[in-house]
């Protein structure tokens, strides 16, 4: 009867197919009756392991890019539940291999923007120089294909980038070749292309930043070899920069995010080295930056993120250069969360709500915990002798 109801019904209805997936979780359900229906529909086969394992992947995801020296930018899932970083090749970039880009988020996509390349040798010392690259690619959320999209005007390093809520990227200052420079750009998804803002007040590279509510705040960052404390929001409707209160301390290389519409500023290097404050401040009350309680090792040239309600951040260096874990902050403490992949550097972590595909992002994540293949996986489970209880009711329904 369900079989009858799905082929009449749901030809072309992947969202009423996985209605089924979740009756087959129910344990009252034996293998045999979960693994004959879902045969019948190859689309969502790959759910049967969540039958065997009792594994549940939520629909929305932390994803980690990190550069590796042998593999460039490789991608991760944080698997919440296991406390672990899972190597997901679905998201990865097959087009590009620059080390060192710039990752954002925004609307339903994901962007890859410039970067750098070391294959470059002087002719006198045999060391590598680094060159600002241009090329900016696109990941689809629906697809998860990524494709080249455009060029950012004015190639650059160590960039500030944020996104906003349908599409557009905004980058802000970084080091172009030569000098810091205050230029600013946005992409606009709708013409593809890449257009001029007004310039920063104060020329800036290693700053961080963050939008909200039609604004755009930028943190710290250096001029020349000096950390900054200066702080700048954008105004999108008068399209005009202006100095807000400065952090307590000058800091570059460190991070900026947003959670309940306050800005939360952590770490980074000031001339002694690596920090470990956190400051904090209430956007709507227009006050001063304020301490809150330091992360638990000083660090720098790190990603963070917000997700369920906590700062999250990962690796970057102490003042050792040390490969640090990844850490999160529930709104009173910092506590450790995991480790990091080893030989990863983190570039980005990027919140990919509502994943279409989470079928082949978990099959992914399942495979890194077993060695078998899909199909062995699969196969296996039809012999699974589960102790679990038949429902009569289902069974009358089958007839």
């Amino acid at each position: 009867m369900i079989e009858d109801w799905m082929n009449r019904n749901c030809q072309n209805q992947r969202n009423l197919r996985r209605a089924t997936v979740t009756l087959g979780r129910c344990l009252r359900i034996t293998n045999h009756n979960v693994s004959r229906i879902v045969s019948k529909f190859p689309d969502i086969r790959e759910f049967r392991k969540y039958r065997r394992t009792g594994r549940r992947f939520q629909r929305n995801l932390m994803i980690l890019y990190g550069f590796c020296e042998k593999q460039f930018t490789l991608a991760f899932a944080v698997d919440m539940e296991r406390k672990k970083l899972v190597r997901i090749q679905k998201l990865e970039n097959p087009f590009s291999e620059v080390p060192i880009p710039c990752f954002a988020a925004s609307g339903a996509a994901f962007y890859q923007i410039g970067g750098f390349n070391r294959n470059f040798i002087t002719d006198f010392n045999n060391e590598f120089i680094s060159f600002a690259m241009a090329d900016c690619y696109r990941m689809d959320m629906k697809t998860l294909e990524w494709e080249r999209s455009s060029s950012i005007p004015l190639p650059r390093l160590h960039s500030t980038i944020c996104g906003g809520p349908s599409g557009e990227i905004f980058l802000i200052g970084g080091y172009s070749q030569t000098m810091i420079t205050e230029k600013v750009n946005f992409y606009d998804p709708e013409r593809n292309c890449w257009k001029r803002l007004p310039d920063l007040l104060l020329g800036r590279f290693k700053a961080s930043s963050v939008y909200y509510n039609n604004r755009i705040f930028v943190s710290g960052g250096a001029s020349e070899e000096n950390p900054l404390e200066e702080c700048e929001v954008f105004l999108l409707k008068s399209r005009k920069w202006k100095f807000f209160s400065p952090l307590n301390s000058p800091r570059s290389a460190h991070q900026m995010v947003l959670l309940g519409g306050t800005l939360y500023v952590m770490g980074g290097v000031d001339l002694g080295g690596a920090l470990r404050t956190v400051e904090y401040y209430s956007i709507e009350a227009e006050g001063l930056w304020k301490f809150g309680p330091k992360m638990l090792s000083s660090r720098a040239n790190f990603t963070a993120t917000t997700f369920q309600e906590k700062i999250f951040i990962f690796g970057g260096e102490d003042n050792i250069e040390n490969n640090l874990s990844v850490d999160f902050f529930d709104g009173s403490s910092w506590q450790k969360f995991c480790r990091l992949p080893p030989e990863v550097i983190p570039l980005a972590v990027l919140v990919f709500p509502m994943v279409p595909n989470i079928k082949e992002v978990a099959c992914e994540m399942l495979l890194e915990e077993d060695s078998r293949t899909i199909s062995d996986i699969f196969s296996d489970e039809d012999n699974d002798k589960s102790e679990v209880e038949e429902d009569p009711d289902f069974r009358e329904l089958e007839r």
